[in-house]
């Protein structure tokens, strides 16, 4: 069976394995890694998500309705976070400065040019060239980042789609959903605001700001599942987005903290760091 030992690259000190626990993980046929943000090893058990040719969409077996369309590395090429996402912070929840962290992600998803761990946040480097994000403190003070992925939802997601199951993945698969799943806050609004523009479902002229951060989320819009809400909207149909035939800004963040689409995409860089 196939397994690997792996430390987490964020500032803190390599694990190693014992023998005896090489052994059960190549008995169970998983990829055995050891987490630096626990005590104990955590074994790798999800399965390769699928992906759907036709929407684009990945399906995980044992996490039904989390479908996002952008892979991490997909994410991270089409340009996210400022390119600064994996910058050394003052971890919060770590209480210690992290370090170093795009060293666990895998090779292939950042040869080339893939900025990654930028000391400012550059807007230039995200694809709609619009900065997006909170601050650092306000989503650890509001508990959205806990010290299982210092880094935020993003890391998560990297961490999940390699195979690693965890005790928070309910609480971050909710938070995606209500970001941009079928009914998510920041997916209908954006489909709102181009249905109030009369534009096509991928003008990147109407709202790059939630373009951006959904793309931080791992989706972008599709015009499938533009049609489908956009015939709601059209008919008439209700939102939170639009009042008098104005579109507006839902109240709170990205099943988070915060008003807007800036603060539903977590910190910037700097004091402010851009991620998700």
């Amino acid at each position: 069976m196939a397994f690997s030992v792996h430390a987490y690259g964020d500032g803190t000190e390599s694990q190693t394995a014992s023998p005896a626990k090489v052994k059960a993980a190549e008995a169970a046929g998983v990829l055995f890694r050891f987490s630096a943000s626990r005590e104990t090893p955590e074994l790798f058990t999800g399965k390769a998500p699928s992906r759907d040719a036709a929407s684009g969409r990945f399906s995980f077996p044992d996490a039904p309705g989390f479908t996002p369309n952008r892979s991490p590395e997909e994410v991270l090429r089409a340009g996210a976070f400022g390119g600064s996402y994996y910058r050394p912070i003052a971890s919060g929840v770590r209480k210690r400065v992290l370090c170093d962290a795009a060293r666990e992600l895998p090779a292939a998803w950042t040869t080339g040019q893939v900025a990654l761990a930028g000391l400012k946040y550059d807007p230039s480097k995200n694809k709609y060239g619009v900065k997006c994000g909170a601050d650092l403190a306000e989503w650890e003070g509001s508990d959205w980042i806990t010290e299982l992925d210092p880094y935020g939802w993003f890391m998560w997601y990297t961490r999940f789609f390699q195979g690693r199951r965890s005790y928070d993945d309910a609480r971050q698969i909710s938070r995606w959903s209500k970001v941009c799943g079928d009914k998510g806050r920041w997916r209908t609004n954006l489909i709102a605001k181009v249905v109030a523009a009369g534009a096509a479902f991928d003008d990147p002229a109407v709202s790059p700001v939630v373009r951006q951060t959904l793309l931080h989320w791992a989706y972008e819009l599709t015009e499938k599942d533009f049609e489908k809400y956009a015939k709601k909207v059209k008919g008439g149909a209700k939102t939170a987005f639009i009042k008098g035939g104005v579109v507006a800004a839902p109240k709170g963040g990205g099943g988070g903290s915060g008003s807007s689409a800036a603060a539903a995409a977590e910190p910037l860089s700097g004091k402010k760091r851009g991620r998700s």
